[in-house]
């Protein structure tokens, strides 16, 4: 089971006892089995927890699909979930200015509110969307921030977190991830 199916609603939908019952045949155990598929969080939705949910958000609308993150890319981040993304990763201001190409002076005096450049934003979310990957490959967020600080042999024994600055470095972690999931050697 992929840690991502271990994240399920707390609340079940209501069976009539008829439904049950017949539920209750068809596995063969007595006791209703219910598929965990039906209720896995949707990483839409953890990727968007990683920059501040809602809350940071401030009206936007939350995006539903992959599709709408780029009405909200086109629309500017609120540095709110940069703030939050700053937060989650464990990296300083220093390296997160570095990543979005930005003085960390700059960086400091934006306010909640302001909003990020199209380019600013769309780092934002590609960096939100690797670390939910990252989780969901390696089991916890921190040993994803581990990984991230450690020298790997596939990069020329680079740390991880130098690959931010650019959209194919963040591919390139991706697809690393992938093949730590699918147990080849990276």
């Amino acid at each position: 089971m992929k840690p991502a199916e271990k994240r399920v609603k707390k609340t079940l939908p209501r069976y009539s006892e008829k439904g049950k019952a017949a539920a209750a045949e068809k596995s063969g155990s007595g006791k209703l089995e219910e598929p965990a598929v039906g209720y896995i969080v949707s990483p839409v939705n953890l990727t968007i927890n990683y920059l501040g949910g809602k809350h940071a958000l401030r009206g936007a609308k939350v995006p539903q699909s992959d599709y709408e993150y780029i009405d909200l890319i086109n629309a500017g981040l609120p540095k709110l979930s940069f703030d939050y993304l700053l937060n989650i990763t464990g990296l300083s201001i220093t390296e997160m200015a570095d990543i979005f190409n930005i003085t960390d002076r700059t960086l400091r005096r934006y306010t909640p509110n302001t909003v990020l450049s199209r380019e600013q934003s769309e780092r934002a979310v590609e960096i939100a969307r690797l670390y939910n990957r990252g989780n969901e490959v390696l089991g916890t967020l921190e040993y994803f921030k581990v990984w991230m600080n450690s020298p790997l042999p596939v990069l020329g024994g680079k740390k991880p977190k130098t690959c931010l600055g650019t959209s194919l470095g963040i591919s390139l972690l991706t697809k690393i991830l992938g093949r730590i999931e699918y147990g080849v050697y990276s």
